[in-house]
Order: C-alpha cells, then sequence, then structure tokens
C-alpha cells in the first residue's frame, strides 16, 4: 500500500518566548497595557463620528464606526455592558438605515438626528468599555466578531459600502 505524498507544506505553530507574561498580560486592562492603540482606535471612531455628524463621512470612516458597533455587539454577548443593549440595537438599526440610504445619494453617507444620536451614544460606549476591558476581553469579543462574519450571520452592508 502506497501513501499518499502531503500537498501541503508544514508550518509549524509559533512558540510563545513567556507564556507565563503571556497568560498573565491576558489579564490586565487594554488601557494599561496597549495604550497607544487605544488612543488610535478612539481617535479614529471619534473623527468618522465627527464626519458622520457633519454629512461628509466616507467608506472608510463607516468602516470605523460598523467595526466600533460590532465589537460592542460582541462585549455585549461576552456579558460586558449588558445593560446597553438598546443603544446597540438603535445604532444598528442607524447604520442599516443610512447605508440604504447611501445608494439613492450616490454613496453620500447621511445621518438623521435621531440615527447619529445613536452612533454618538454607541461610540461613547465603546470609548468607556475600552478603558475598562481586558486584553483577553477583547480578543474574545474579536474571535466573536470573525465567527459571525464566516459564519454568514452578519448583515451584510456590503450592496451598500
Amino acid at each position: 500500500m502506497q501513501t499518499k505524498k502531503r500537498n501541503k507544506k508544514y508550518t509549524p505553530k509559533g512558540v510563545r518566548l513567556n507564556a507565563l507574561e503571556y497568560v498573565l498580560e491576558r489579564h490586565k486592562r487594554v488601557a494599561d497595557v496597549q495604550v497607544d492603540k487605544v488612543i488610535r482606535i478612539k481617535i479614529g471612531v471619534g473623527i468618522a463620528r465627527k464626519l458622520a455628524e457633519q454629512g461628509r463621512a466616507s467608506k472608510v470612516d463607516m468602516n470605523d464606526i460598523i467595526a466600533a458597533v460590532n465589537i460592542v455587539e460582541a462585549f455585549i454577548a461576552l456579558g460586558i455592558g449588558v445593560e446597553y443593549q438598546a443603544q446597540s440595537s438603535a445604532a444598528k438599526e442607524a447604520l442599516i438605515a443610512v447605508s440604504a440610504r447611501a445608494l439613492d445619494l450616490e454613496g453620500r453617507f447621511v445621518f438623521k438626528g435621531l440615527e447619529i444620536k445613536a452612533i454618538q451614544e454607541l461610540i461613547e460606549i465603546h470609548d468607556a468599555v475600552m478603558d475598562v476591558v481586558t486584553l483577553k476581553e477583547v480578543e474574545d469579543a474579536i474571535g466573536i466578531v470573525k465567527g459571525v462574519i464566516s459564519s454568514g450571520k452578519a448583515i451584510r452592508l456590503k450592496e451598500f459600502l
């Protein structure tokens, strides 16, 4: 009996040089460990929000806002900030309405009053949550978002964006 030749090249998994430090770091707050990244994320989302308020948001800005909505929903699924479920749902509905309206407005993203208020509230929640969550919780939330997207359960806004 002949054995079949392996088609894929062997690629070993990465090795952690200091496993204990990795485990301990995952239980620290993200705002303490990766200050620069958290500040960059907050600034990017804040700029996207301001441009959306002014009616000058681009696809990149909308993607930043969508990412903030997705990560807050993932935190809620993890049990963090469950009390903000209503604000998260309102922001998601606002994004769907704005994206649908963008088709009629040739790609311009124009928010109405209640829609921009919902987005503003959600971004404030996003910024507050990013100050208190641990690195492990962020990794878990990113995993949830990726899982929802890859499973096809995510609401598709591609036809709008």
